[in-house]
């Protein structure tokens, strides 16, 4: 028995800017540089579902109630600011980086996905020369 990977990619578009909560504006951008501006990207998320092939058709996942799971957690992250979207962000315990919206996107999107499909990565790019990746752990 073997099982198949599928892999995903979808694009949205949202700001964010950086700061700790507990920093004046000139120890944050002493930090952040200018990232403490609010400034937009077209995030690219590429997602890994895996599971055995049904029979009859192959496929590793309904491809329709993915794309709906997937469109599902993005939606409130689509044109938004992440300052406030992400609850660990808006509440200050986290900023709004690639590796935390990864981690988002994971722990939403684990609950909606068909079985027996599971989620194996989620990979989020803010652009060609950053991304984070959020893999299922072994257990």
């Amino acid at each position: 028995m073997y099982e198949t990977l599928l892999i995903r990619r979808a694009t949205f578009r949202a700001r964010h800017r950086y700061g700790l909560p507990g920093l004046d504006e000139a120890a944050n951008r002493a930090r952040f540089g200018d990232l403490v501006h609010a400034h937009a990207h077209d995030f690219r998320v590429e997602v890994r579902v895996s599971g055995p092939p049904e029979a009859g058709t192959g496929f590793t996942v309904d491809l329709t109630a993915l794309d709906a799971a997937l469109d599902g957690v993005l939606a409130p992250l689509r044109d938004s600011d992440l300052n406030e979207a992400l609850p660990s962000v808006r509440d200050g315990r986290e900023q709004p980086c690639t590796e935390v919206i990864a981690r988002w996107i994971f722990r939403s999107l684990t609950p909606a996905l068909p079985e027996p499909a599971r989620l194996v990565e989620v990979a989020v790019f803010e652009d060609e020369a950053l991304g984070a990746v959020v893999r299922a752990s072994a257990d």
